[in-house]
């Protein structure tokens, strides 16, 4: 066998294992998550605080938000997976906190808060605010 023909032959295997992951990485990505893959419990960490989060299967949510130096705060509510601008995670009565430190911005339990969500190969995440690259992440599978 030539030198030609052997690497005609690997350039078509590496063609065609890259199409393949091409092709399955596009089926994992463009899959719309569904409220029961965001099922679960979430965390995501600020410079002075860390907010947990908790979607439970009968779409009631349970929020923990510990500050530095502060008492701890919980909040349970209502969530629902919709549709704004993409998926998107309501979290109806919620704490919000969306600044790099962690600072509670709203205590108010009529608002919410919404948080998008990003997929892509087997993992989600929920954006908190994206400029500042915060965004929930899934702590449990």
């Amino acid at each position: 066998m030539s030198t030609r023909s052997r690497t005609s032959r690997y350039v078509c295997r590496i063609a065609s294992l890259s199409l393949c992951f091409a092709v399955v990485g596009q089926g994992t990505a463009c899959r719309k998550p569904t409220a029961h893959d965001l099922i679960g419990s979430w965390k995501v960490n600020y410079t002075n605080s860390k907010v947990k989060l908790k979607l439970n299967s009968d779409r009631t949510f349970e929020q923990v938000l510990e500050q530095n130096g502060k008492d701890t705060i919980h909040r349970v509510g209502k969530w629902e997976l919709t549709d704004f601008e993409g998926p998107t995670v309501v979290l109806n009565g919620a704490l919000i906190v969306r600044d790099d430190k962690g600072t509670l911005e709203s205590a108010d339990s009529n608002g919410a808060w919404l948080l998008h969500v990003e997929s892509g190969l087997g993992t989600s995440r929920l954006t908190v605010n994206e400029d500042l690259g915060l965004y929930f992440t899934k702590t449990d599978k």
